[in-house]
């Protein structure tokens, strides 16, 4: 498949530049920093193990 057209997006974080290159293909352009922080901050864990000492929180 061939998408015409393309205009790539340069950044330095794999996830963020394959979204800003979706993004782009729509018309949204978004900076590397905004697109790592919005997809950052829907991510959570809380992770509990009986090994671990404390609960991993990130």
């Amino acid at each position: 498949m061939i998408i015409k057209k393309f205009k790539p997006f340069k950044g330095q974080h794999c996830e963020t530049t394959a979204t800003g290159s979706l993004l782009l293909q729509i018309g949204i352009e978004l900076s590397e920093p905004m697109l790592f922080g919005i997809g950052e901050g829907l991510g959570y864990i809380f992770w509990n193990m009986k090994m671990m000492d404390f609960p991993f929180i990130g």
